[in-house]
């Protein structure tokens, strides 16, 4: 499988990847800001990974969307759709098997990490 870009005509920038028609859909059942451009999130399968956007928003999120990537506007995102997304119009949007699969995630292990 190969990851791609699509880009609508209108205002959505987004990750998305091709599906096998076999695949299991993985979905983002929670996700929580942890600080700078990480996020804790956790999927369908009930595994949970704390992901670095920083490089993903580098390398993908450009333009007036760039504006996402300040902290205000950074941590409000949102889960819909098993998917993570920033925007009222779902502006910038990270598919859950893309960000399952990115290298910029570390599997956490939950009790540990809420010992803060």
């Amino acid at each position: 499988m190969e990851q791609s870009i699509y880009i609508p005509p209108k205002s959505r920038v987004g990750i998305h990847k091709k599906k096998d028609s076999q695949e299991v859909s993985l979905e983002i059942s929670k996700a929580t800001y942890i600080a700078g451009k990480k996020i804790l999130v956790k999927f369908s399968n009930g595994i949970s990974k704390m992901v670095d956007f920083g490089p993903l928003f580098i390398k993908y999120v450009k333009g007036d969307f760039s504006i996402f990537a300040l902290t205000g506007n950074f941590k409000k995102f949102k889960v819909s759709g098993g998917n993570l997304f920033w925007g009222e119009n779902e502006d910038v949007i990270f598919s859950a098997q893309t960000i399952y699969d990115t290298r910029y995630s570390k599997l956490v292990n939950e009790e540990i990490l809420y010992v803060f």
